[in-house]
């Protein structure tokens, strides 16, 4: 090979790189050639999980399967489809950045198909109130004047304590297990009733009863406002003037209004001592605590946290409590649905129709309610393009419905029969 020949073989060697290496540098930072721009463009990176696994499409794009990370997407609007053999399909419109990461749902959550599986299983044909207390649901079964603790993903109910009382209408006030023991508040032909294995007696009617911290105590209002304290040795009144409380152990956060001022308080054993005066006068106060200490409350219909003054978080608010097992605050009335989390008020659901005995599930990121006879699966999606599914249709309105912690069923009472209902 002759000099020449050689020089021009290294030169146009550097030629090539200089053009080549530029370009190897910007197809490995993510650049791709666009060319209806006609030019360079930073792609995006799309990452997608699923539970179960599930087969997916990505519009304009090959077939994937879950899990999904494609790190070279050019920018701009996608469409994804999954599905699954079993479960229901999921459809989601999705806008990939330049230079960012999308993730679907979001960066610490996967996307959990829901079964197509639209066969319930009796558990009782003779049920006229529910209580959801951790994995399991209690239930009145009004024909043998008896309660029942009903394990979900079990095969039958087991006893839990009978009444010589009659409870053919009772509905639960309140439910715990103490030592082992069931204990029972129920409302059954306009008494308040106790009921626990060993035991059944009336209450005297009072507001907002609860249990105490010791078994067979309890807290509520009497009609003049007291905070009653109820134990085997009598009533003792606690507080006067109390609008609304709750109790954690030995510490009773509550309400009070007088003709001068309304205002929050902690009462302990020993001492009692002042949250937040000048709140707004109310008719009627609910106050919520979380377990880190969060505290809110409903006065009349409007919904605040509690903090230096009050900051209010939603009005016509029929119902709130603390969802212990999602860590937030859920909230709403019959046609809306919110959560509160991380300082952030958020609309779950906005229905003409009413909304039935709503429950959100923060791990599986939808929103199980009744709606007349069916029962309604609805995706937390706060870009406004939510999954909805019809999972059932009854042959009776929808009374009451509750999931289990692991998202595995829900169990709900149609009409007078308690059904549970497989969902993943």
């Amino acid at each position: 090979m002759t000099l020449k020949r050689r020089i021009a073989l290294i030169i146009a060697g550097a030629v090539v790189f200089l053009l080549a290496g530029p370009a190897v540098v910007l197809l490995a930072q993510g650049y791709r050639f666009d060319w209806d721009a006609a030019g360079l463009t930073r792609t995006g990176t799309l990452v997608v999980k699923s539970e179960p696994r599930a087969e997916g499409t990505l519009s304009g794009l090959a077939d994937f399967s879950t899990p999904l990370t494609d790190r070279f997407i050019m920018p701009g609007e996608y469409q994804i489809t999954l599905s699954k053999p079993g479960y229901r399909s999921y459809t989601k419109r999705v806008n990939v950045s330049a230079g960012l990461v999308t993730f679907v749902p979001d960066q610490n959550s996967k996307i959990y198909l829901l079964s197509d599986n639209a066969e319930s299983e009796t558990i009782n044909d003779a049920v006229s109130g529910i209580f959801a207390w951790k994995d399991s649901v209690f239930f009145v079964d009004k024909t043998k004047n008896a309660v029942f603790r009903f394990v979900t993903g079990a095969s039958a109910a087991e006893f839990s304590a009978s009444s010589t009382l009659d409870l053919s209408d009772a509905k639960f006030i309140d439910a715990r297990i103490s030592d082992g023991t069931p204990e029972f508040i129920l409302q059954s032909q306009n008494r308040q009733l106790y009921v626990s294995p060993e035991k059944t007696y009336v209450l005297p009617n009072l507001r907002g009863l609860r249990f105490g911290s010791e078994t067979e105590t309890f807290l509520g209002l009497d009609p003049k406002n007291q905070l009653l304290e109820l134990t085997a040795r009598g009533p003792a009144i606690l507080k006067p003037s109390v609008l609304g409380f709750d109790a954690r152990d030995d510490q009773i956060y509550y309400v009070s209004a007088t003709a001068t001022s309304t205002a929050l308080y902690l009462a302990g054993r020993s001492e009692t001592k002042l949250i937040l005066d000048h709140l707004p006068t109310a008719a009627s106060a609910q106050v919520i605590v979380s377990p880190s200490d969060q505290i809110f409350l409903r006065l009349d219909s409007d919904l605040y946290a509690v903090k230096d003054k009050l900051e209010k978080i939603g009005s016509q608010v029929a119902f709130a409590y603390w969802d212990i097992n999602g860590d937030f605050l859920f909230y709403g009335n019959d046609h809306e649905t919110w959560m509160f989390e991380a300082e952030q008020a958020r609309l779950l659901n906005r229905s003409t129709q009413k909304i039935i005995s709503p429950v959100y599930h923060h791990m599986l990121g939808y929103e199980f309610f009744g709606q007349g006879s069916q029962v309604i699966a609805r995706e937390a999606d706060f870009s406004g393009q939510p999954n909805a599914y019809t999972l059932i249709s009854g042959a009776a309105p929808i009374a009451a419905l509750t999931a289990d912690n692991d998202g595995k069923y829900l169990i709900y009472l149609e009409g007078s029969i308690l059904k549970q209902l497989p969902i993943r």
